[in-house]
């Protein structure tokens, strides 16, 4: 059953046929970070697998406007071809997945493509896509598909990824009140030494 689900990423749309567990509230984390300029930035997404169970993650797809796969984290993941999966929060144009979902007829096949996936407590980043929209991308929906060689069943997450917002906690916008306040300050320090200094040489 597995491998005619791996055989072809279209059936993501039939989902409901298969046993999938419920999602676990924080198993799965995806950040991303956002460089480049209006109607081409480049999102570069981080999974992180935190599901634990035996369960590695060996799909990944996120809500961007259309397929432009830039980069791949390493040679195991690849473009899943096939009809996008699509539901409330968007269509999924850019799928990753490893070995492309293609069953090759191995019956390890399933095995070792979830040992090549995102294994439990580990984090892999470099799934790099380019958005075409204007406005700098705030809210990314994305799609996972973890199985586990154990028991079998795969499990289907969703959620929201959280933009990376930088290293800098303060931005400059809300710092500059503080750097005026502190100009000022100084000024007027400066102000009342110079009267000071007028006063005692008129008192001479």
């Amino acid at each position: 059953m597995k491998a005619k689900f791996l055989s072809s990423v279209a059936a993501l749309a039939m989902l409901g046929c298969f046993s999938v567990e419920t999602a676990k509230a924080n198993s799965i984390d995806v950040n991303y970070t956002v460089s480049g300029s209006a109607g081409k930035w480049l999102v570069d997404f981080s999974v992180t697998n935190n599901l634990g169970g035996g369960y590695g993650i060996y799909y990944v797809a996120f809500a961007l406007p259309s397929v432009d796969i830039i980069n791949s984290p390493n040679s195991n993941w690849a473009y899943a071809s096939g009809t996008p999966y699509t539901d409330a929060f968007g269509t999924y144009n850019d799928p990753w997945c490893v070995f492309s979902c293609v069953y090759n007829g191995d019956p390890n096949f399933a095995k070792d493509q979830l040992a090549s996936g995102i294994q439990s407590g580990q984090t892999l980043s470099g799934f790099e896509a380019l958005d075409t929209t204007l406005g700098k991308p705030n809210s990314l929906a994305w799609i996972s598909l973890a199985g586990s060689a154990g028991t079998g069943v795969d499990m289907f997450n969703e959620g929201i990824a959280s933009r990376d917002k930088g290293v800098s906690a303060t931005p400059l916008p809300a710092a500059l009140p503080l750097f005026a306040a502190g100009l000022g300050v100084i000024s007027l320090v400066g102000w009342r030494r110079k009267r000071k200094a007028a006063a005692s040489i008129a008192d001479v």
